[in-house]
């Protein structure tokens, strides 16, 4: 196994997997079409086999997946989410029809809508649950930019840049270093 193997966590791993059905720097994409996105949302028990599921279904899983890239990538950097990502965030939540109930003398989130809208629900509900047991700050997504793997960091200083110290963040190095030797005063 890979340090770019890394796992989430309980179900963050989902989510994970989720960001990841596009691999940016292949250009593979597990979502490309109807079929493959039900088929996938199916596998993780996300969606039930007798939802129905159309082109405007795997568009908002694209879309929603694309945004909780930008999230990440945003929180990572520092920068602010753009107000589209936001909408698109807030917009999942909306449709989910998310609510607290409780169970075992304890608050649970669920998502009460049915088909996509509840499964994409259900990935909100993990996000929730992980920000509040702490993982969720751990989820990152590779700082460059021909990558953006999202991964799980497990590091002592929860500083994690890279999917792989031996692919990205090596990348990373050698091109620091050719541009000290090619401009030696910085």
């Amino acid at each position: 196994m890979t340090d770019r193997d890394t796992k989430a966590p309980h179900d963050l791993e989902v989510v994970r997997r989720f960001i990841n059905t596009l691999d940016v720097e292949d250009g593979v994409d597990l979502l490309e079409g109807i079929e493959e996105s039900a088929r996938w949302l199916r596998e993780q028990g996300l969606l039930d086999n007798e939802d129905t599921f159309t082109a405007n279904d795997a568009q908002k899983m694209t879309t929603f997946r694309e945004a909780l890239r930008g999230l990440l990538g945003a929180r990572h950097s520092g920068s602010q989410l753009s107000p589209e990502t936001v909408d698109r965030l807030d917009e999942v939540a909306r449709a989910a029809g998310l609510t607290a109930q409780i169970h075992d003398q304890r608050w649970v989130l669920k998502s009460c809508s049915p088909g996509v809208d509840g499964a994409l629900g259900k990935l909100v509900v993990i996000m929730l649950n992980a920000i509040s047991d702490g993982t969720w700050d751990r989820l990152q997504v590779c700082e460059n930019d021909r990558c953006q793997w999202a991964f799980y960091d497990h590091s002592r200083s929860h500083t994690g840049r890279w999917c792989s110290m031996s692919v990205c963040g090596n990348r990373a190095k050698q091109r620091a270093w050719r541009a000290r030797q090619t401009n030696p005063s910085t």
